[in-house]
């Protein structure tokens, strides 16, 4: 499947502060919860605030293309905004059916006129398509389109969290600060590595979420100390705004350690990219990067064609 190459040169989406100095603001790790397990053979996925459950096979992420056009060996999975949104399918009855719509659920969907209001910290009642049911939980729109039985399993399992099954917040820790820094252990000084939550954030809202474990997580922190000092990869001033929004998109790494670890992984936008644990700045590279963007954390889209060989699968 082609990535697509977005050179949005990174429209402004939200007025925010320039950047300056400012004081690294203090984030503390969250563990996932104990025993709260989905159900046996499936998996959790969390989109913001809203979770829900999905069996294991199902694929991850985005599809890279809208659901009125599936192809024949398409299989299950789950999508999000991303790259390539969910325009011009709504209408669509055929879409709407099984046999020629596929199985999914897309967070984030767009639910169409006459939809029942948004309200925060509520889940409402799910409203049928053709073989297609929307859900509004919380502020976000949830389309689930399954055979009955699996269909209403995975409505069962919604709800609402401050913290996913990773150990993710919800809101970014830098949500409302263009100056965040992690407050945290130098990444060279981490001992004891056990696990990396990589949080993804997109405008500051928890978009997916992935957790290494053991030696694949001591290998992905080895792989940051290792990274060049210095930002980047930046792209041209000439083909950015001066004024970018640099909260657009980060993954935020909680690394559980005998003291824990945090590392801002910035690769959206045009400036201020780089591995940033609070006090070193490493240069964002592709062994540095790759464990974390595997998944529901792949990245579909980004500015320019400096992160081609960094981001791609």
């Amino acid at each position: 499947m082609v990535i697509a190459r977005v050179l949005v040169a990174c429209v402004a989406f939200l007025a925010m502060a320039g950047c300056g100095a400012h004081e690294p603001a203090e984030i503390r790790n969250e563990k996932p919860a104990a025993g709260d397990a989905p159900p046996e053979g499936w998996r959790w996925e969390t989109y913001r605030n809203v979770r829900l459950a999905v069996p294991e096979g199902w694929g991850y992420g985005t599809t890279g293309r809208q659901w009125c056009g599936r192809a024949d060996d398409e299989s299950p999975f789950v999508g999000r905004p991303g790259s390539l949104r969910m325009y011009g399918c709504g209408s669509q009855v055929e879409g709407t059916m099984l046999e020629s719509g596929g199985e999914f659920v897309w967070f984030g969907a767009d639910a169409g006129p006459g939809a029942p209001a948004r309200v925060a910290g509520r889940i409402g009642n799910a409203q049928m398509t053709g073989e297609r049911a929307y859900l509004q939980a919380g502020l976000v729109t949830v389309a689930v389109q399954a055979p009955e039985v699996l269909r209403q399993k995975i409505i069962d399992s919604i709800g609402l969290v401050n913290t996913d099954q990773n150990g993710c917040s919800a809101k970014a820790p830098f949500a409302g600060n263009p100056d965040w820094r992690p407050q945290a252990v130098a990444v060279t000084e981490l001992v004891g590595i056990e696990a990396v939550s990589a949080c993804q954030y997109v405008e500051a809202h928890l978009r997916s979420s992935t957790r290494l474990t053991g030696d694949e997580a001591v290998r992905a922190v080895r792989a940051i100390t290792e990274a060049p000092l210095g930002a980047g990869p930046n792209s041209p001033a000439s083909e950015c705004v001066p004024d970018e929004i640099t909260t657009m998109e980060h993954l935020v790494l909680q690394i559980d350690a005998e003291r824990p670890g945090v590392v801002d992984l910035r690769y959206g936008g045009c400036f201020h990219r780089g591995l940033d644990d609070g006090t070193t700045v490493r240069t964002l590279t592709r062994a540095a990067v790759q464990p974390f963007v595997q998944g529901p954390n792949r990245v579909w889209g980004w500015s320019g064609d400096e992160l081609s060989g960094i981001l791609e699968p």
